[in-house]
């Protein structure tokens, strides 16, 4: 073959090494990655939260291998409730990303809770996260009976009626769920109970318990009491009079029976 023939084919030699070098350089690539990724922040937190939880994310880094997977298993009440829930890409990516969960049911209960984190990486290094958290409430709410607000022990409520509402409003606070509402009395007659919660409401309406009841004429010294198992909204009223019927308190019906026989004593020396 002539000169001038070859050289054709020895351009398109040269181009062909030179568009397929690449390849091969890629082909032969070997990543070594013996670390595992690094989780640089954590949602929840170690801290404590005055509010449901329905979402957990991470902050997930390997500048190696990148990562291949995210999950989280969460703890409480003695056992884990949630096991190996993977976590999404949502931000970033697999060098340093954002991975997050919407959970089925948020966290309300206020309590300890354990999450672990795990994030694995293409050469499979996985590594294990622990974060303990808490989850509380401030517990906060009105008082009412028969509509009246009851802001202080020292109140003093007179009623005509015999048929008494107690009502609780929660303000501020956990779910409903978590919450127990009681009334106790003591006086004409002594007794407690329960205030149920009321689900029919109107949307926008605060977390109400109330519970209607008959009481026979008298006075009454009554505590009201709500709590979340750790939070407690307390308030004892030391009077409330039910019904026409005055019932004077004993200190009370002393100074009428002195006054009396002073007035008894005074007229017949006269």
């Amino acid at each position: 073959m002539k000169a001038g023939n070859l050289l054709p084919w020895l351009l398109i030699v040269i181009g062909v090494v030179l568009v397929a070098a690449p390849m091969l350089t890629a082909l032969a690539e070997l990543i070594v990655d013996a670390a595992p990724p690094e989780i640089v922040e954590t949602f929840p937190a170690k801290t404590t939260y005055s509010e449901s939880i329905s979402v957990v994310r991470a902050r997930v880094r390997d500048a190696v291998s990148g990562v291949k997977g995210v999950y989280v298993s969460i703890a409480w009440g003695g056992e884990y409730k949630i096991r190996q829930l993977p976590l999404t890409l949502v931000s970033g990516d697999s060098k340093d990303g954002v991975w997050e969960a919407n959970l089925a049911t948020p966290l309300t209960e206020p309590t300890q809770y354990i999450a672990i984190f795990q994030a694995g990486d293409e050469a499979d290094n996985w590594l294990n996260h622990m974060v303990e958290f808490y989850i509380t409430y401030n517990l906060k709410g009105r008082w009412f009976i028969n509509d009246i607000e009851i802001t202080s022990p020292d109140q003093k409520v007179y009623l005509k009626t015999t048929t008494i509402t107690f009502k609780f409003v929660e303000t501020e606070g956990p779910p409903p769920t978590h919450v127990t509402v009681t009334v106790s009395w003591t006086g004409t007659t002594t007794g407690s109970t329960t205030l149920p919660f009321l689900q029919m409401q109107p949307e926008g309406t605060p977390p109400t318990w109330q519970k209607t009841l008959t009481f026979p004429e008298g006075t009454y010294s009554v505590v009201l009491k709500a709590t979340d198992g750790t939070h407690v909204v307390q308030l004892s009223l030391m009077h409330l009079q039910i019904g026409e019927k005055v019932t004077l308190p004993l200190t009370q019906l002393l100074g009428v029976g002195l006054i009396a026989i002073g007035a008894v004593i005074y007229l017949r020396r006269r």
